[in-house]
């Protein structure tokens, strides 16, 4: 691992290569985060000896590894922080975080211990997979920006970008929260992207199912306890709700969509949207117009 807190103590060493941007929580529109006790949040990209360790903080730290690499550690064990973690620092607790590697981007938010935050009890960090961090960090670069402009539409702006973080954390740190049902879910919503970006593509079970890296059983199992549907279920409601898109909002030939939702003759895809939508493609046009 190499040089380690072996004896932690109170530790800040941010070189003048590292960047970091903090949120203007005094802005109006930050009231949403302000309101969930955060205290101070930003965005960071680290280089060059970064060193933070805290013995006794009064507040908690949420830390999302955006990409490259940091360690946490309290001189008893150490934890890789990679993209897709999240490290959770309980207020009271000893921890120190570093720099793992040439470069480390992350998010983080420091949160007052309040009843809102119950579930964080002091005495042990932890390091859990979390995917809410590629989605918070676009918001926080929204706030970011807007609030640098005036005008009540600005301030509107800032409260949506802050309103959706609020949601995201609340998710996050639910008390009940089922991580490995999540992280299922997270995947299969990703698949779920792709085939909607591809539905000319001649998708296949196996081929859904490797992407999640299941087996075909594995897959197929966990897509209906999720969605209720079998996976090439799925990907036909995909198709025919671009379908029903396309009938209503272009004149685009049968032909033409039917090869863009992945059918290869006009037949077989009005067999499949009469089955969906109860009539044929051509019906379903002139009853939207």
């Amino acid at each position: 691992m190499g040089a380690s807190f072996k004896d932690i103590c109170e530790t800040f060493f941010i070189h003048r290569q590292c960047h970091e941007r903090f949120l203007p929580l005094k802005h109006p529109g930050c009231r949403p985060l302000t309101d969930l006790a955060i205290n101070m949040s930003g965005l960071s990209d680290l280089r060059t000896g970064y060193k933070i360790a805290r013995m006794n903080p009064d507040f908690h730290v949420l830390c999302y590894t955006l990409s490259g690499r940091g360690i946490a550690l309290d001189g008893k064990r150490w934890e890789a922080l990679t993209r897709g973690t999240l490290l959770i620092v309980p207020a009271r607790t000893v921890c120190g975080y570093r720099l793992g590697g040439a470069r480390w981007r992350m998010l983080w938010f420091h949160m007052n211990e309040t009843s809102m935050w119950r579930s964080l009890k002091p005495g042990a960090w932890r390091v859990r997979p979390s995917y809410l961090g590629e989605r918070i960090a676009p918001l926080l670069e929204g706030v970011l920006s807007e609030s640098q402009h005036s005008g009540p539409d600005a301030e509107a702006a800032v409260r949506h970008y802050a309103e959706i973080v609020s949601l995201y954390l609340r998710r996050e740190m639910a008390p009940d929260v089922d991580l490995r049902a999540r992280a299922v879910q997270h995947k299969l919503a990703e698949i779920w992207d792709q085939v909607n970006a591809r539905l000319a593509h001649p998708w296949s079970v196996g081929e859904l199912a490797a992407r999640a890296h299941l087996s075909a059983v594995q897959f197929h199992r966990q897509c209906v306890r999720n969605s209720g549907r079998a996976p090439m279920r799925v990907v036909t409601r995909l198709r025919m709700e671009r379908a029903e898109e396309l009938l209503r909002n272009t004149a685009y030939p049968l032909k033409q969509i039917a090869a863009l939702v992945g059918y290869e003759n006009v037949f077989a895809f009005s067999t499949s949207f009469k089955r969906h939508a109860g009539r044929s493609p051509r019906a379903f046009r002139n009853s939207e117009h």
